[in-house]
């Protein structure tokens, strides 16, 4: 797995490369972790790069994600349209936003339009 961390001025964008899986999401655990405890809570992992993702790579973003959350950032994936779909039918990660591009994120944080958090955001609930 290759991990490279980038920061902005209010946002850090971690890409992810390779094989997130049982052998490697504890690596990636302890970056995301180590980012959300270091920097301003706002992270965008971009999983363009990644070959394969298996249910520990799975816990190891969501954990993340909630790390974020109880820190009041955000964490939003970046992923290819397929891969978007390929997330979605396993129906592991539906709480974590998705964008294709880092600057389709910003510019959806900016506005407030993010599916999940910010301003105008409406949350569905089944009565």
């Amino acid at each position: 797995m290759e991990l490279t961390v980038r920061s902005g001025r209010q946002h850090v964008v971690v890409v992810v490369g390779g094989d997130v899986v049982a052998r490697t999401a504890p690596t990636l655990r302890e970056s995301l972790l180590r980012v959300l405890n270091t920097a301003p809570p706002y992270v965008i992992l971009d999983i363009g790069r990644v070959d394969r993702v298996d249910s520990a790579g799975l816990a190891a973003i969501t954990e993340a994600h909630r790390g974020a959350r109880l820190l009041g950032g955000w964490l939003c994936l970046i992923c290819p349209e397929q891969r978007t779909r390929d997330l979605l039918d396993q129906e592991v990660l539906p709480m974590i936003p998705r964008y294709s591009s880092v600057e389709q994120a910003l510019t959806a944080e900016r506005r407030g339009r993010s599916r999940y958090f910010g301003a105008g955001v409406t949350r569905r609930t089944s009565a």
